[in-house]
């Protein structure tokens, strides 16, 4: 494999990465990790990696979210007012005892129930409503990505809910 090579440009030094694919002596278009002949090569790689991976994790109804699910969650988002209990990053005005005060809060509209400790297919935990919190899109993927290392979890995590290792401690939102 080739080193990543600079070409110098008005701005400064751009450090060209040798394209993924293997064998290839080409360089990566910039924002990708690979060259403009295997950038196809990349999108077909990544897609087996999450057929593989959603193929492993089992259908949504398959992990419980089926119609007794929706209906809970539907009731569970109106009786909170589909109010997101996440912080998005924004700030609020909320009034104090005295004055205008700033509280991290997160104005989007929620539109997913989430558990608060994720129930690992424990279904005593799954339908425990005081488990429950409703957050927006946003919200609820960045307290995805922090508890499970990423969007699709740590390869560990995947590794741990296999049986092999155990899980590391994650915090909860």
């Amino acid at each position: 494999m080739s080193s990543p090579s600079s070409i110098s440009s008005g701005a400064g030094t751009i450090v060209q990465r040798p394209c993924r694919r293997p064998g290839c002596a080409g360089f990566a278009v910039a924002g990708s990790r690979w060259c403009a002949t295997h950038a196809a090569y990349g999108q077909q790689q990544k897609a087996a990696h999450v057929a593989c991976l959603d193929q492993q994790r089992g259908s949504a109804a398959a992990r419980g979210y089926d119609s007794r699910w929706q209906k809970a969650r539907r009731t569970f988002l109106a009786q909170h007012a589909h109010r997101c209990v996440g912080y998005a990053g924004k700030k609020s005005l909320v009034s104090g005892p005295s004055s205008l005060v700033s509280s991290p809060v997160c104005l989007n509209p929620a539109t997913i129930v989430d558990h608060i400790v994720p129930h690992r297919g424990n279904q005593a935990l799954f339908w425990d409503s005081s488990n429950w919190q409703c957050l927006c899109k946003p919200c609820h993927d960045r307290k995805t990505a922090t508890e499970d290392g990423g969007f699709r979890g740590s390869s560990e995590q995947r590794v741990a809910s296999s049986g092999h290792v155990e899980p590391r401690s994650v915090g909860i939102v």
